[in-house]
């Protein structure tokens, strides 16, 4: 972010990362089309390790996709460009499968739509037209439509072993309030003393740490793992981010509904909701993707207003 001092290399640091974000649709417009990912079904995955983690990425890169092409900086054929990476980075969220990223995806959008009067409207007819799509082609792919179907279902194996990891971490947490059991520590506690006689997916019995390593949600995860001070600080530490976005967002020129703080709290917004059903802030790439597009945020504002070419 030090070297991104004006609008010139603002504008090369968004085209590197959509080109970035292209290469990983391609792949996995290429796993779709040979069906390569035997593990996950039809489930891409990208550069990923996991469908999941890849549809995290895209929920991080929709917002940036869609403002950039908004900017007047942007010759034609760039905006071009933005929209047709953000429509493949749309569809390839829809064939990751992952139903926290969806739920994420739309929750998202209607917060858009509250907070832009002026957007509501195409949000509204953008999200009817992507529901009539995802209805249509779940009648060639089925198991779309069973992990619609299953987003309700508390019967689901991954629905009811998610609550039982989720009580699990409560019960910690009421164990060890203060400081935890320790980072990365829940794999092992969990599957040695607090497994529930109920799940399922349960860990090799010579490996307790070969079953889930984690609770599927951020904030379980810290509390749990770092007690009342570990998890309040991750909480603080979020919330404060979340300010400064919003005070940054408050100082915006009238009009201006595609300010880069508006962009990072739909960012920050994607991300946190669908870390309530899964931990993704435990991985790396996501990480270091979701600062970089927050320390863009923070500084696009100011930056894109120096015309400066030297």
């Amino acid at each position: 972010m030090v070297g991104v001092y004006n609008q010139k290399y603002l504008k090369l640091t968004c085209l590197f990362f959509a080109v970035s974000v292209l290469l990983t649709d391609l792949m996995a417009v290429h796993q779709l089309l040979t069906n390569t990912i035997f593990l996950w079904g039809l489930r891409v995955l990208g550069f990923s390790n996991s469908p999941t983690f890849f549809a995290t990425h895209m929920l991080m890169a929709i917002p940036v996709l869609w403002w950039c092409a908004h900017k007047n900086y942007f010759s034609c054929r760039e905006k071009i460009f933005f929209l047709f990476v953000l429509l493949l980075s749309l569809l390839m969220l829809i064939a990751s499968q992952t139903r926290g990223a969806w739920i994420s995806f739309v929750v998202t959008s209607i917060i858009y739509a509250i907070c832009c009067k002026n957007m509501r409207k195409k949000i509204a007819i953008g999200l009817s037209a992507l529901f009539l799509f995802v209805g249509a082609i779940s009648v060639a792919y089925p198991s779309i439509q069973d992990r619609i179907d299953s987003i309700t279902d508390m019967q689901y194996t991954s629905n009811s072993e998610r609550v039982l990891m989720w009580k699990a971490a409560i019960e910690i947490t009421k164990d060890h309030p203060l400081a935890g059991i320790g980072s990365d520590e829940f794999g092992y506690v969990y599957n040695t003393q607090y497994i529930s006689p109920l799940a399922k997916e349960r860990p090799k019995t010579d490996d307790p740490r070969s079953g889930h390593g984690h609770p599927h949600n951020n904030i379980l995860k810290r509390f749990s793992e770092g007690g009342v001070i570990g998890g309040s600080i991750f909480i603080l530490f979020n919330l404060y981010i979340l300010y400064r976005l919003i005070k940054q967002y408050k100082r915006r020129e009238d009009g201006n509904d595609y300010s880069y703080a508006f962009m990072g709290i739909l960012i920050f917004t994607a991300l946190h909701v669908e870390g309530l059903t899964d931990t993704n802030f435990t991985n790396v790439p996501i990480m270091r993707e979701f600062w970089l597009l927050l320390g863009l945020a923070w500084i696009g504002d100011s930056v894109e207003k120096d015309k400066n070419e030297v």
